[in-house]
Formats: structure tokens, C-alpha cells, sequence
């Protein structure tokens, strides 16, 4: 479970995230969505502790009861290893090929290269690019280079998986094959997973919750099924 409790952030004055609270459920997929520069990012980037709010709480735990925004040192660097991020780019490295990078976060954590060994070729299997182990990133496509960046989300065996746009930027076959993908590993390994995305009809067809941000406050929350009832505010849905 993830609650946030009147989370604010600023950037110069300006405020990106204005007393936000909610909550999402354990093992549920959830949705964040709003028109570009609404909030979104900052927002993920505070659930998922790359960033500290100026004002409010961030908690986790199975009853939400756990409060991780005011973690740093070691302890912080220890429930970030819980988590797992897939960015918009996949913000791979150049220099390494498709299990270098998978291995990457293992490397960090101090594993041996039989166990890094044995890990990769887990997670190559997971993401379907058992062939590609060796391949170059130039070598990829988009959609495979995404499959790369969610295998290396998941090395460290997350509680939580946060994606940040990660099907935005494909074409729509292949959206559709990455975001098959996400909903397959969060039914197999029963993550909690957070995706945010601009726009409703790319998520909608695998989140349990959807809700609407902008201009740095939370507009509507609920089910794809009452989001497109009519609106419940005169914002034209933009998002939709």
C-alpha cells in the first residue's frame, strides 16, 4: 500500500504538487494520468522516494503504516531497492549491452557473477528477449530496449513498480505488447504498480484505479467505468 497525506512540492515558487493525499491498495494496478506538465512525474518521483516533498507524508507498508519520506543513508537506499522504476526513455547505458544492463542495479547490490549470471537469464526469460542477451542497444528496437529498462526494474525482486510514460513514446502495437507485459508480471509476481501516462485510453485497459492530476492537484479518482461516465467537473477532459 502507498499513502500520501497533503504532499506539496515547489520548484521556485512554482507548485508542481499541491496537498495531494490518497491512497493505493496493495497488488492493485494504478493509474496516474493528466495532460503533459500537470504534476505527474514529480508526483512518481515522491511515491517512489527519488525525490522528498517540501510538506505532507509518504508511507508504505501492507497497512500503510510504515512513514519512508523521512528514510536517508542507509535505510533509504535499502527501501528504494524495494522499489522499481521504468522511465519514459528507459534511460539505459549505451556502453553496456542487454544484460549488462539488466545486471547493473545486481552489480550494485553486491552480488557474485554466478548469481548475476543466474538472475539475467531469469529476467530475459521474464521480458521474452532470452536471444538478445548479448545484443547492443542500437541492435534493439524501442520496444525491446523497453523490455531491457522493465527487466532491470524487476532485478531486485520490487514491491512496487513505478513507470513514468513507459509505453508514451511506442507506437501503438507495441504500447499495447509493453503495457501486456506489465499487467503479466504484476499477475505473476503480485507487485503493486503505478503507471502514469498522459493520456486515459492507453492505460485504461489494465488499471483497477485511475486518477486524473492537474495542475498539480488530484481532479477525479475512481474506476476506467466512472471516468468516462460524465464528468463530475466543468475541466474538459483533455486526458481522455
Amino acid at each position: 500500500m502507498i499513502i500520501l497525506k497533503g504532499v506539496t512540492k515547489q520548484y521556485g515558487g512554482l507548485a508542481a504538487v499541491q496537498d495531494v493525499s490518497l491512497m493505493i491498495p496493495n497488488e492493485s494496478i494504478y493509474g496516474i494520468v493528466g495532460r503533459r506538465r500537470a504534476g505527474k512525474s514529480t508526483l512518481l518521483s515522491i511515491m517512489s522516494l527519488l525525490e522528498s516533498p517540501d510538506a505532507g507524508e509518504v508511507y508504505y507498508g501492507i497497512n500503510g503504516d510504515e512513514r519512508v519520506d523521512i528514510l536517508c543513508g542507509e535505510r533509504l537506499r535499502m527501501k528504494r531497492r524495494k522499489t522499481g522504476m521504468i522511465f519514459q526513455k528507459g534511460n539505459l547505458f549505451e556502453s553496456r549491452n542487454a544484460s549488462g544492463n539488466i545486471s547493473y542495479p545486481l552489480e550494485v547490490a553486491g552480488m557474485t557473477k554466478k548469481q548475476i549470471a543466474r538472475r539475467v537469464d531469469e529476467l530475459l526469460e521474464i521480458v521474452h528477449l532470452q536471444d538478445k542477451r548479448t545484443a547492443r542497444l542500437r541492435e534493439l528496437s524501442d520496444g525491446q530496449k523497453q523490455r531491457v529498462a522493465i527487466a532491470r526494474a524487476l532485478a531486485g525482486s520490487p514491491e512496487i513498480l513505478f513507470c513514468d510514460e513507459t509505453a508514451s513514446a511506442l507506437d501503438p502495437q507495441t504500447a499495447e505488447s509493453i503495457l501486456e507485459l506489465i499487467r503479466d508480471i504484476h499477475d505473476r509476481f503480485r507487485l503493486t504498480v503505478v503507471l502514469v501516462a498522459h493520456q486515459i485510453g492507453l492505460i485504461q485497459s489494465i488499471c483497477d484505479d485511475i486518477m486524473v492530476f492537474d495542475e498539480g492537484r488530484i481532479v477525479e479518482v475512481g474506476t476506467v467505468q466512472q471516468l468516462f461516465a460524465p464528468p463530475k467537473t466543468s475541466k474538459e477532459r483533455v486526458y481522455a
